[in-house]
């Protein structure tokens, strides 16, 4: 699956996955992802998405 995909579907994933789905895709940024300020982006947009789906969820 594209990253792009992946961070598609957190928006509609289980909150009994989600937290480890959360996890997975932004190890995915790191991995795939070499410029850092890009990375930084990407990731600040999947925390935001978390803490707005799952307010609950801790970081």
């Amino acid at each position: 699956m594209s990253l792009g995909a992946a961070i598609a579907r957190l928006s509609i994933e289980p909150i009994a996955q989600a937290g480890e789905r959360f996890a997975q895709v932004v190890r995915s940024v790191r991995e795939n992802i070499d410029d850092p300020t890009l990375q930084g982006e990407i990731i600040g947009l999947i925390e935001e998405m978390a803490i707005e789906r799952f307010p609950s969820l801790s970081k």
